[in-house]
């Protein structure tokens, strides 16, 4: 999530990495489920927005009234 956050504020850096090294940010957790949460929803935008749609279309789309 690094290309999200930038690594974060540093003051926000006092977590432990998996393998013991300071200066995880602890908010990373929540960075990681948001962004994998939102990815294919902002996939389908960005090829709703290519093809020169509304982005808004995501909602007939997950409604199942469109298809992408």
């Amino acid at each position: 999530m690094l290309f999200a956050c930038n690594g974060g504020c540093p003051k926000n850096r006092t977590d432990l990495t998996p393998d013991g090294e300071a200066g995880l940010n602890h908010l990373c957790k929540g960075y990681k489920a948001f962004f994998t949460h939102i990815d294919q929803p902002m996939r389908i935008m960005a090829g709703l927005l290519r093809q020169r749609r509304p982005a808004a279309g995501i909602m007939k789309i997950y409604h199942g009234k469109e298809k992408p």
